[in-house]
């Protein structure tokens, strides 16, 4: 199986965490995404930050990389921090988008957003190495989903 590589930025400013709320699922996640060919993880974390909320961030340090056998994805986390842009509340990805208190997130939040959190949060000296394996039926109802969104945006185009 060929893994995909996905990153994310938690970018972080003061005791507040930017979140996006995903057009496809409607919750509220970290940026991140799929790394393009050529690219660094950290650089994708960079770029989908940008594409996603409007802000230029940069890298703070590697937090983590997140093996997600069933979904064929090795996910690398990003702590981040904004250091330019304007935030937009709407790309092609995103409908909303905004900071929250890090101890408040907002309702519809991704689990995995609060554990991504939690894991930055712990400042861990090195970048954490993690498996996991998610229930069959939710690697399901997410590859439908996806497969769902990609058919309506080659249709949009």
């Amino acid at each position: 199986m060929v893994v995909k590589h996905a990153a994310q930025a938690i970018v972080l400013d003061e005791d507040q965490v930017l979140l996006q709320k995903r057009e496809d699922f409607k919750i509220w996640e970290l940026p991140g995404g799929l790394v393009d060919v050529g690219e660094t993880f950290a650089q994708a974390a960079v770029r989908e930050a940008r594409e996603e909320t409007g802000l230029i961030v940069e890298v703070v340090r590697h937090v983590a990389d997140i093996e997600q056998k069933q979904m064929g994805n090795c996910l690398h986390l990003y702590e981040c921090r904004a250091i330019g842009g304007k935030l937009i509340k709407e790309s092609n990805e995103t409908v909303d988008a905004g900071w929250f208190d890090v101890h408040q997130l907002p309702e519809r939040c991704s689990p995995l957003t609060e554990k991504y959190l939690t894991i930055t949060l712990a400042h861990y000296p090195e970048a954490i190495q993690e498996s996991v394996r998610y229930p069959l039926l939710g690697v399901i109802a997410y590859k439908l989903a996806i497969s769902i969104r990609n058919f309506r945006n080659r249709r949009r185009r």
